[in-house]
């Protein structure tokens, strides 16, 4: 017994000891990763306010941490080249527009949230960037820190003066020359002169007959083809007419593709695509028509028209009629119809219908309606109509639905059933409905049968009014309540 309690009293100290021990960091190099969250979102409200010169002091320091996060340095270099640009200092625009490009080569603004004269300004540097970024070999080892560092910026007037691509390449010297003649596919046909062009295609004009597109040939003229091109990583270029019997493609279309399957364009199509069952392209520029579906990859700027379904990871702009639906991993903006609902990852503005409902990972901006639901990730601005709930963050100008539950609004609510505004957002402005539950501030004028309010600055008009910042004998009145 005796060994027993002084073997207790002897084991608390080493469990004590071990404890401490094991609980220990052994690692002291674990550290939290930087972050600028939360001057990401100040300087977007500053940005907001046209605050432009508080938007580059909140960002400079925190955006020059090492290992931030990709997507995180994005949006914030986003956010200071727009608040450079709006005060017309290009040279500082375009080098913060160059750090955006050496963490995403392909980053493109969206067309949504950004003016276009942005959207231009990126695309030059980019495109000025590309020329004068010289070859590298792969294998050497010591370049693999430098490629995220940006080139020397070139003069300013070289960005504004560079061209856009045309939609022909340059033509060889020798093809004056050439005599007619079969390409490397035994089964094309072309009735015209071909030669190799700059960038090691066979160039046809004419006419061009051939089962399949293989991938290296520039047709000026008429295409006529009976299925897509062969591989994925086609080169291809037609500038003129396509035709597909059933159907055509190719990485690039300028002019008019006819597909009674389908229209491919891999890498781009401007002008007219017309498919029967379905229209893909990578960029498309102009009028796209699917019989069941249009498939983007990068955006399409103009009119995309389908009785089935758009989808795709690019966005959209301009007029899209889609006759069952739409879900895009971009943006929309425009006009644009769904038969049954609409659902884009980023934001959605301009005039959008959907039947059943419309949903925006980011924000919906302008005239958003729909028959059973409306929901925005971050802000609806505008107005909201619906006969089913708005979900929205921040609410700003009319919302009308049978339910609106928010995190805070501004403006006009009407909601017939219930109207919720979260803990840490305010209702400013005028809301109607049965049942106002504003969990955080309400300043302005709540009309309901029940009113709550955690803290009044304006009036309820109800059968219950409840107001938590008021003295006790009067949170709770019938008819009317108000604090100032």
């Amino acid at each position: 017994m005796v060994f027993l309690r002084y073997a207790r009293r002897a084991a608390l100290p080493l469990l004590g000891l071990f404890l401490l021990w094991t609980s220990s960091p052994l690692d002291t190099s674990a550290q939290t990763a930087p972050s600028c969250e939360r001057e990401i979102q100040t300087a977007k409200e500053a940005y907001l306010n046209q605050e432009f010169r508080q938007v580059v002091t909140l960002l400079s320091d925190c955006l020059e941490q090492p290992g931030l996060p990709p997507k995180q340095a994005i949006r914030g270099y986003r956010l200071k080249s727009l608040s450079f640009f709006r005060q017309n200092s290009l040279v500082a625009a375009r080098t913060a527009i160059e750090r955006i490009l050496s963490i995403d080569p392909e980053y493109r603004p969206d067309p949504v949230e950004n003016p276009p004269s942005y959207a231009l300004l990126v695309s030059m540097v980019r495109n000025l960037k590309d020329e004068r970024t010289p070859p590298r070999p792969a294998s050497n080892p010591s370049d693999a820190g430098s490629a995220l560092s940006p080139a020397p910026p070139a003069p300013l007037d070289s960005v504004f003066a560079e061209d856009f691509p045309t939609f022909s390449d340059a033509e060889p010297s020798q093809a004056k020359n050439a005599s007619p003649a079969k390409t490397e596919d035994s089964s094309t046909t072309s009735l015209a002169k071909t030669a190799p062009s700059t960038e090691s295609l066979v160039t046809t004009y004419g006419l061009r007959l051939t089962h399949r597109n293989q991938g290296h040939e520039l047709v000026k003229g008429l295409n006529l083809t009976l299925w897509k091109p062969r591989s994925a990583t086609s080169n291809g270029q037609v500038n003129g007419i396509a035709v597909g019997v059933p159907a055509t493609g190719a990485a690039r279309l300028y002019g008019l593709g006819v597909g009674i399957f389908g229209v491919a364009g891999s890498d781009a199509l401007h002008g007219i695509g017309l498919g029967g069952i379905g229209l893909t392209a990578g960029r498309l520029n102009g009028l796209a028509v699917g019989g069941l579906a249009l498939h983007v990859d990068n955006h399409l700027n103009g009119i995309g028209v389908t009785p089935g379904l758009t989808v795709g990871s690019g966005s959209l702009r301009g007029l899209n009629l889609s006759g069952i639906g739409m879900g895009i991993d971009g943006s929309i903006a425009g006009l644009q119809v769904g038969g049954l609902g609409l659902r884009a990852g980023g934001s959605i503005g301009g005039l959008t219908l959907g039947t059943l409902g419309v949903s925006g990972g980011e924000d919906l901006l302008g005239l958003t309606a729909s028959g059973a639901m409306l929901h925005a990730g971050d802000l609806l601005w505008g107005i909201g109509v619906t006969g089913g709930p708005i979900v929205a963050s921040r609410t700003q100008g009319l919302a009308l639905g049978s339910v609106v539950v928010q995190g805070s609004g501004t403006g006009l609510v009407v909601a017939p059933l219930y109207t919720h505004t979260g803990p840490d957002g305010a209702l400013t402005g005028l809301s109607l409905s049965t049942f106002n539950h504003v969990r955080g501030k309400q300043r302005g004028l709540t009309i309901g049968l029940f009113n709550y309010a955690s803290e009044l600055q304006g009036v309820q008009l109800g059968l219950f009014n409840y107001a938590g910042n008021n003295p006790r004998f009067l949170r709770f009145l019938p008819g009317l309540n108000l604090n100032f």
